[in-house]
């Protein structure tokens, strides 16, 4: 079986943790579980994870602002798994920069399949690869989040990041709402 990354995954029920790493390892993922908000930064930076899956109701940091925390640290796909399945909360995951929403319960051979084509539509960026799009006056770092204009560091939110990175992406194409941006 090929190994196709490693997933981190934030929840604070052993049961979903061990379906996903059941499930994600039978599949040729590497899973690492954690149960507590406040770990999850630290664990972040020392595992490097592929792809992370996070619930919103945590102990220690929420969900939505971990997610926020995440997004500002490295690119990374983010799925948000969890028992808020009412459409404002899903809304609001995705603008907080999730890339994908699951409602529990959830079939975990649904999730697997969702891990896969999230990290099919983005390029994984390793944090000691110093990626970038340059272009005359902007630089756009896909490691650290980060966009230059002319030299000076440019605050943007995770969704205009991911925007603007779409799109130097995809140079000289025309692109339309239904483009399968995914955002």
């Amino acid at each position: 079986m090929p190994y196709l990354g490693k997933v981190l995954v934030i929840d604070d029920d052993p049961n979903v943790l061990e379906l996903v790493k059941l499930y994600g390892e039978r599949e040729g993922f590497e899973v690492v579980g954690l149960n507590d908000g406040d770990l999850t930064l630290a664990v972040f930076e020392r595992e490097k994870p592929d792809a992370v899956i996070l619930d919103i109701m945590l102990p220690g940091k929420n969900g939505l602002t971990l997610c926020r925390e995440l997004r500002s640290v490295r690119m990374v796909p983010i799925i948000m798994l969890t028992a808020k399945g009412e459409e404002a909360d899903r809304v609001l995951g995705l603008e907080m920069g999730a890339d994908d929403y699951v409602a529990k319960p959830f079939s975990p051979r649904e999730l697997i399949a969702r891990i896969k084509a999230v990290l099919r539509r983005t390029q994984i960026v390793g944090t000691d690869t110093n990626w970038q799009f340059k272009y005359p006056g902007l630089d756009i770092q896909a490691d650290t989040r980060r966009v230059l204009v002319n030299g000076e560091d440019i605050k943007v939110t995770p969704r205009e990041f991911d925007l603007l990175y779409y799109l130097a992406q995809n140079p000289r194409r025309i692109l339309t709402r239904d483009s399968g941006m995914g955002l």
